[in-house]
Formats: C-alpha cells, sequence, structure tokens
C-alpha cells in the first residue's frame, strides 16, 4: 500500500505540485488585488457625477486615468508629476476631462515609445487652471499641427489611432468654455496644455 502511494506521488510529481502550488496561490491572490485596483480605478474614472456638472478635482482626475492607462507606459518611461497644492474643484464634467486625459497620455506613451518622459503638471494661471501634458518623443511636424483636431486625422499607423481623439477632446474643452493648445518640435517633444475656467458658469 506505501509503494503504491509512493509511486502515485512521483508519478503524479506530488513534491513538485507541493512546493509550486504556494507560489501559484500568491500569484492568483496578486492577481485578484490588481483586478480590485482597475476595478475600483474605473469607478472613481466614471463616478457617479459623470453624466452631470459637479464640482471634481482636476488632480484626482488625471491620478485615477493614470491607473486606468499605466499600461500604456514602456518599462523604460519615466513619468513626473507636478501638482500645485491647494487647488480648488472646478465646476465641470469630471468623466470628460477624463476621457481626454486619457486620450493625452496614451497619445504621449505612444510618442515615447520604449524610451523617454512624460511630464504631467496642474497648475493655476489667473482666472483658468491649467493641466500640461508633455512628452519627450517624436513631436508633430509643423504642417500637421493646424490639423490634429481634425476629425478622423492622424499620423499613427494604421489600426493604432482613429483620429477621433484629439477632435472629441478638442469639444469637450470647448463645451467647458476652456481651451487646449500644443506645442511641439520634431525630434523633441510635444506639450498640450489644456486650461479650464476656475469660475464657470453653473447655468
Amino acid at each position: 500500500h506505501q509503494k503504491l502511494k509512493k509511486d502515485f506521488f512521483e508519478r503524479h510529481e506530488f513534491d513538485y505540485i507541493k512546493e509550486d502550488v504556494v507560489e501559484l496561490v500568491d500569484e492568483s491572490l496578486d492577481g485578484v488585488k490588481r483586478v480590485k485596483v482597475i476595478v475600483e480605478s474605473l469607478k472613481e474614472f466614471s463616478h457617479a457625477d459623470a453624466k452631470h456638472w459637479a464640482e471634481s478635482s482636476l488632480v484626482d482626475g488625471i491620478e485615477s486615468t493614470l491607473k486606468i492607462v499605466s499600461s500604456q507606459f514602456e518599462a523604460n518611461v519615466s513619468l513626473h508629476k507636478d501638482y500645485e497644492k491647494g487647488l480648488t474643484p472646478l465646476f465641470c464634467m469630471g468623466m470628460q476631462l477624463n476621457q481626454v486625459f486619457m486620450n493625452l497620455l496614451v497619445n504621449a506613451a505612444h510618442a515615447v515609445g520604449e524610451n523617454g518622459s512624460i511630464f504631467i503638471k496642474v497648475f493655476s494661471d489667473g482666472e483658468f487652471q491649467k493641466v500640461s501634458v508633455r512628452d519627450t518623443g517624436i513631436g508633430i511636424d509643423a504642417n500637421n499641427l493646424s490639423k490634429i483636431f481634425d476629425p478622423f486625422f492622424t499620423t499613427k499607423p494604421v489600426g493604432r489611432g482613429t483620429g477621433l481623439g484629439l477632435s472629441l477632446s478638442y469639444n469637450i474643452i470647448k463645451n467647458h468654455n476652456g481651451k487646449i493648445d500644443v506645442k511641439s518640435s520634431v525630434g523633441e517633444g510635444t506639450e498640450f496644455i489644456v486650461s479650464i475656467p476656475i469660475n464657470h458658469a453653473k447655468d
């Protein structure tokens, strides 16, 4: 009986499975934790005020967006954040602004590729709160700068961009009585600056 038991365990690699199962359980628990973070981030990204104008923090919106798009950043890409302290929440449509931030961050990730830096800055400037997303990527040719907000215009390879992201972002910012500006140099990088009025008329 003992010999049969021993042969059974050896045949089914019981010792190996016994050692490996601990690692598998740990990996599974780690995976569940990551799923929990993603689900919570998605809930924050599309929170209850998504369809309504309400008080919302630009910094909180960027942070929840970063949790969603972080997988777009290659391992060697460095992310730098500079948030002005004491910024008040703005009267805005939080989810729509998060969609703008997502588009700008994904574009920046694609622009820098495997190496480079992305800089995010949130600050107040007169009657506006501003969000700057700057990358050290490939840049945009001067001939294309006037077209980037046009629907369906894209410089990305086929299958990687629809050409709608910046057009939709432009309209969202316009709906907030704000503006979106871009500065770029080929081979040096691109900066998008989103400006949202601090005192948006609530009607």
